[in-house]
């Protein structure tokens, strides 16, 4: 009788045991397989819209208007089309080994709109005096590309956030709506 008890309190003892082990043994295994990723570049350009602009909207309106044109403060984050940082900013500040720079600029355009690659181009072009200036400031992808360096043979990657613009000035565009621009963009 003893002995059978001897042995129920060694089996439920090594049970226990045995579940500790295994928790600490999957801790140890997370630990040497979990090693931070390392990006496969070292440079990251980005190309976009107000969803990746760090600023450059507002500086080249400001420039291009002898500082009489700014942004709103309220309720965007300074310089910015958001109430606070974009995904940029952020990426920039989680990975500092990576070089990053945003060409992106809100109000832009995946490819021209006739003569205008830029939101601001419609709506501030025809501004006396500084129209022209105001235009030739705002740039859309096209304009962006025109500033990518060749990279061949680096390690610099490419982040392409854009067609919002595109998606809400549709109707200006010709579409009856919205949602038609995404298949006749496709097939350009």
């Amino acid at each position: 009788r003893w002995y059978s008890a001897f042995c129920s309190l060694i089996a439920c003892a090594l049970r226990k045991v045995a579940v500790k082990l295994r928790t600490v043994l999957a801790a140890l295994c997370l630990l040497l397989i979990q090693q931070p990723a390392s990006a496969a570049f070292s440079r990251l350009n980005v190309l976009g819209d107000s969803l990746s602009d760090t600023g450059r909207f507002f500086v080249a309106m400001k420039l291009a208007s002898f500082g009489t044109l700014s942004l709103p403060n309220t309720p965007y984050f300074p310089g910015h089309f958001s109430n606070g940082p974009v995904w940029v900013e952020w990426y920039r500040a989680a990975h500092p080994e990576i070089e990053v720079e945003s060409l992106a600029m809100g109000g832009a355009f995946s490819g021209p709109v006739g003569p205008f690659d830029n939101t601001a181009d419609i709506a501030l072009g025809g501004l006396p005096l500084i129209g022209p200036l105001v235009q030739l400031a705002a740039s859309g992808l096209n304009t962006q590309l025109t500033y990518v360096p060749d990279v061949s043979g680096t390690d610099t990657a490419f982040a392409l956030w854009i067609g919002a613009n595109d998606i809400q000035y549709a109707q200006t565009l010709g579409f009856g709506a919205p949602a038609d621009i995404v298949p006749f963009s496709l097939l350009y």
